[in-house]
């Protein structure tokens, strides 16, 4: 196990923290917030890496987003289910989230952290949503990967490099039309870094250098997408990266 990193956390509450040599060691009640900077006039890719009391829309995001009447003037998180978009609203009636295609409250969507997922800013400045929850205290996260893509995130209340993961098991190839894929997306510039996974070593690098991508995070509220390039559905499991007492 590696030593979790909670830089990228804005806080860390916990009842009662001890460090080790080369884990961090947390106590089981410990509770976290991280502060999503959501891009304006635009999309953020995020997730939400903690267990929340109430893991809803509403519960999540409640109103800390600007509300409208509709998908057009309305802020919105959109999710990738079964190779299309789920896309939901925050209405300025009530204030709370309602789902796009059908005009219903968004009660039964429910928002895990091995979930990645978009946020739209229709504002002209940026926002800071702030999520809250429990540090996920699961010993593994099972993650299944469907054919084509797939919109995730590392499932722990920590952050890891992509080459660190157990996340190798797919098809590697020589280039980014043979090999399975994580498209990783950058809000500033509102593009794509992309890395693909090679047979030589079975290592992430990124397509346009050819460079093993060494130091590229993923986790602590952002998401990506995983291309399976295989025709069979996959799991990835990954072990939790901290110690709880």
């Amino acid at each position: 196990m590696r030593k979790v990193m909670c830089l990228a956390l804005t806080g860390l509450l916990a009842a009662a923290t001890s460090y080790a040599a080369t884990n961090e060691v947390y106590s089981v009640n410990v509770v976290g917030f991280q502060k999503l900077n959501v891009r304006s006039n635009g999309l953020t890719m995020v997730n939400v890496p903690f267990d929340a009391a109430s893991n809803t829309l509403d519960g999540i995001f409640g109103a800390q987003l600007s509300g409208g009447k509709s998908e057009l003037s309305a802020d919105g998180v959109q999710i990738w289910v079964n190779g299309a978009y789920k896309r939901y609203i925050l209405k300025n009636t009530d204030m709370l989230w309602y789902d796009v295609d059908t005009g219903l409250r968004a009660t039964g969507v429910y928002i895990y952290p091995e979930m990645g997922m978009w946020v739209r800013n229709r504002t002209t400045t940026t926002r800071v949503v702030t999520v809250v929850g429990d540090v996920v205290t699961d010993p593994v996260v099972t993650n299944i990967l469907s054919v084509g893509l797939n919109l995730v995130s590392y499932p722990f209340s920590a952050e890891i490099d992509i080459n660190n993961t157990t996340l190798t098991n797919g098809r590697a190839g020589k280039s980014e039309l043979s090999a399975d894929t994580i498209q990783i997306w950058n809000s500033a510039s509102q593009s794509y870094a992309r890395y693909m996974l090679k047979n030589t070593d079975r290592q992430w690098y990124n397509v346009d250098t050819g460079l093993k991508a060494s130091g590229v995070k993923v986790g602590q509220g952002q998401g990506f997408w995983y291309k399976n390039t295989t025709n069979v559905v996959f799991n990835w499991v990954e072990p939790r990266p901290y110690v709880l007492e």
